[in-house]
């Protein structure tokens, strides 16, 4: 077997199962994969790597001065790309473990949230009134003013401090904008919902009940009719 054939048997070899129509998104979704341990996604940038080696060298086997000029470029981008992606890579754990950080301080906060503890806005002006946490979320009292007689809950990611008062990282008018109606969304406490499909069951049978009276006033309205 002449050199050139050993050499063409053992690129085969190489990239036997490789998709050339890999694209430039797969390429990149395999790349990110592969920072956070993905194998098989670092098997196929390895494999897209060797591809393009061996694209350029078939190439530059026709013009060896272009050849030489495009692996060149190539190790240049390579070694850009090495650079960017080890360096962002950091900057993603490192940007993570700060979330983590601060979102387990919110939760231990959470936990020292107390019922009727007065809950302030970012610019000290009144939110509401704790009623009870639930969950990741702080229910509250449905009696103050803005409430409208309705309990609304808030994200424990909104929680900037924890003292006598809990004080959000939001003022109070961007949390009453986006707090949650509890009683709209139905997902309160599971004896509230049982008491609502009750109601439900007995609305309905109280309908059923008004239907039967009203066909027997039908018919004893218009007897021989019906």
């Amino acid at each position: 077997m002449s050199p050139g054939t050993q050499r063409r048997y053992d690129d085969e070899r190489e990239l036997r199962g490789y998709d050339r129509d890999r694209g430039f998104f797969d390429r990149a979704g395999d790349e990110v994969r592969s920072w956070f341990g993905d194998e098989e996604a670092e098997r196929r940038r390895r494999q897209d790597q060797r591809y393009d080696e061996i694209q350029a060298r078939n190439e530059g086997a026709h013009d060896p001065h272009y050849g030489e000029w495009r692996r060149s470029r190539i190790a240049e981008f390579d070694r850009d790309y090495d650079e960017y992606r080890r360096e962002n890579a950091q900057r993603f754990h490192s940007e993570f473990e700060n979330w983590r950080t601060e979102r387990t301080s919110q939760r231990d906060s959470l936990r020292r949230v107390t019922e009727h503890m007065e809950v302030l806005g970012s610019d000290g002006s009144h939110v509401g009134t704790v009623d009870k946490v639930r969950g990741d979320r702080i229910i509250l009292t449905k009696n103050d003013t803005d409430a409208e007689g309705r309990h609304h809950s808030i994200p424990s990611r909104w929680i900037q401090a924890v003292d006598e008062k809990v004080t959000l990282r939001k003022t109070a008018e961007e949390a009453k904008n986006h707090w949650r109606d509890e009683e709209q969304s139905g997902a309160m406490f599971g004896a509230d919902k049982s008491k609502s499909t009750a109601a439900t069951d007995q609305t309905s049978t109280a309908d059923r009940s008004q239907d039967w009276s009203t066909t027997g006033n039908l018919n004893s309205s218009f007897k021989g009719t019906y």
